[in-house]
């Protein structure tokens, strides 16, 4: 569960960072695949912002449908059904979570009143915080995305922002720093802060030509398709963790031999964290207890790499660039690079 959340931490930033060089700085590779902005590429201004020729800036509520929450306190709560989305369901890392206190709304109730119907949530739909009650506004316009195929109902002080355009990117925009600043700059009330529908609806999206769009859509896609895998991953672990653990320490599940496959294969994680050993006593239980440890060690590994990947990209984005791989000087090896520059030069 850590391992794979430090995978996502290493994710996140370096979509953040994909983003500000693109996005912010303007180094996105032009046709030539050169950096645009040190490639000398032209600008215009619009609205009082520079931004590249062809491109545009939109009003949020032009790139997607919105919708704020609803009072769901005033009709009370139920203890199962459809889960309400409120405030404690974003976290400051812009991530869609659980709490123990989640509240919920019957599925009957649900069918029984149409009114509740334009607040409900489906994947991809993306829900930014309203209100904080901290001075430090850590939380204040932080958005999470919806990544389960389960509908939500959309609570008060929330917003619902519905993508028009790739929903990583739109994602990503409104969590830079760029956004939660200026959302921060217009922040309302004392003891509570908050902006309203008219602050977010207004809010600057920059939006690059369909051929950039699509190219960053090709990068940040598959980062965010591993983020949520890994946060659907850490929900089960978690589920497993928290039934399985007090039983096996209260001694309310006992490990046979009888038992053995499940324990293996669903339970694995688990044995070494208690200290639980099992000894095979056939061939063939050795043979299936030697593939499961295989497959569990080599599973370790390749989440080591894909972190260790995420690492360098973040490292080397930060200091040389996006399009550091593309410069032979970065690399020991300067006739292989040279061969793998002059094979993409002829490819592009």
């Amino acid at each position: 569960i850590e391992l794979n959340s430090k995978i996502n931490d290493n994710f996140y930033n370096l979509s953040q960072e994909i983003f500000k060089r693109w996005f912010i700085d303007f180094e996105f590779p032009n046709n030539d695949g050169l950096s645009y902005k040190s490639a000398n590429g032209q600008f215009k201004e619009v609205n009082g912002e520079i931004i590249p020729v062809d491109w545009q800036i939109n009003r949020l509520d032009e790139v997607a449908e919105c919708q704020n929450g609803n009072a769901f306190y005033k009709d009370g709560y139920d203890e199962t059904g459809i889960m309400v989305v409120d405030l404690g369901n974003v976290n400051i890392n812009g991530s869609f979570v659980y709490t123990n206190a989640d509240k919920y709304i019957s599925q009957e109730r649900l069918e029984s009143n149409s009114k509740y119907n334009k607040y409900l949530l489906h994947k991809d739909d993306l829900v930014m915080v309203m209100t904080d009650r901290k001075a430090t506004m850590d939380l204040l316009g932080k958005t999470g995305k919806i990544y389960e195929e389960k509908e939500y109902l959309l609570n008060q002080r929330m917003y619902r922002i519905r993508s028009k355009i790739n929903v990583n990117y739109l994602y990503t925009i409104l969590n830079s720093s760029k956004i939660l600043n200026e959302l921060k700059s217009k922040a309302l009330g004392s003891v509570q802060k908050y902006v309203n529908t008219g602050h977010i609806n207004e809010l600057k999206i920059i939006v690059g030509t369909d051929e950039i769009m699509e190219k960053f859509s090709q990068i940040v896609n598959p980062i965010f398709e591993r983020i949520e895998n890994n946060i659907l991953e850490n929900d089960s672990l978690q589920e497993l963790r928290d039934t399985l653990l007090p039983k096996l320490m209260n001694g309310e599940i006992n490990i046979n031999k009888d038992e053995k496959d499940v324990f293996i294969t669903d339970f694995r994680r688990y044995s070494f964290l208690l200290n639980n050993i099992y000894i095979p006593d056939s061939i063939e239980d050795k043979n299936n207890f030697d593939k499961e440890l295989k497959l569990l060690i080599f599973e370790y590994i390749r989440l080591l790499e894909v972190s260790l990947r995420a690492k360098i990209c973040l490292h080397m984005c930060t200091k040389y660039g996006s399009h550091w791989f593309y410069n032979k000087n970065n690399f020991k090896n300067n006739e292989k690079s040279k061969k793998e520059s002059l094979k993409n030069e002829e490819e592009n």
